[in-house]
């Protein structure tokens, strides 16, 4: 074999090997890109002024027992540079007597006031319970209000685990789904398998998520949480009429 000949076979099996090298490297997950992408729409999301609208049905488990057929639908704002938040939460259902029940509340959080007022069935305010923060440790969940994350946001962007596909502005994962947290935006959530859809806007904000969630043996927990008005702030006003109540009444579990 001549030297040019071997010159020739050694450069065809370094192509060769290059090619091989080439073929085996394995294409980027795209998945993880996606991921990184809703973190950073939820962050953004969650670092401006937001309203938002949720609807959808709770399981015989939240609801209740004296409630079938349960939905809920709330709203609310939140500014993340004073921290305060507004909350109304209305919840529907049939009662064992097939009668109709409502039963509603709002919450408030404005600085280091805490306002819990009962909402009749027109809609409006009723009367107003007061609690001092202050006097609160902090972390202690109000009436199911986190105050390191009273949005839940938070806890939703952990909570996303895998996010498999992307169309547009639309995104498809999955969440993990924890008993007793309030994922996303004041949805009572119960445990098994997560399921989302969120859609973001122009800016990279979020503007809707749909979860469902399908525990082992229970009905499944649906809803739809809509975004509206990034960064277009406006005060979040308390109750004027309000007693002051003992926090004991309105501590309880959960998230």
């Amino acid at each position: 074999m001549s030297a040019l000949t071997l010159i020739g076979v050694l450069l065809a099996a370094a192509v060769a090997a290059c090619d091989s090298d080439a073929a085996e490297t394995p294409a980027p997950d795209p998945s993880i890109a996606y991921l990184a992408e809703v973190r950073a729409a939820l962050d953004k999301t969650r670092s401006s002024y937001f309203v938002w609208q949720s609807t959808g049905n709770v399981p015989g488990e939240l609801a209740g027992k004296d409630l079938d057929g349960a939905t809920l639908a709330g709203h609310g704002f939140f500014d993340p540079g004073t921290k305060d938040f507004y909350r109304s939460v209305a919840m529907e259902g049939t009662a064992a007597d097939r009668k109709k029940i409502r039963k509603a509340s709002a919450q408030t959080v404005i600085g280091n006031d805490f306002y819990l007022s009962e909402m009749p069935p027109e809609g409006e305010l009723g009367p107003a319970f007061h609690i001092d923060l202050d006097r609160v440790p902090r972390g202690t969940v109000l009436y199911t209000i986190n105050q390191d994350d009273p949005t839940g946001i938070d806890r939703f962007t952990a909570a996303v685990e895998r996010v498999t596909d992307k169309a547009d502005h639309q995104y498809r994962g999955f969440f993990k789904a924890v008993p007793g947290e309030f994922l996303p935006i004041g949805v009572p959530v119960v445990g098994g398998p997560g399921i989302f859809t969120l859609v973001t806007d122009e800016t990279g904000g979020v503007s809707t998520i749909d979860i469902a969630v399908h525990p082992a043996g229970g009905r499944s927990l649906k809803f739809h949480i809509l975004f509206s008005f990034l960064g277009r702030k406006s005060p979040i006003n308390g109750p004027k009429q309000f007693s002051e109540a003992d926090e004991s009444l309105l501590l309880k579990d959960g998230a």
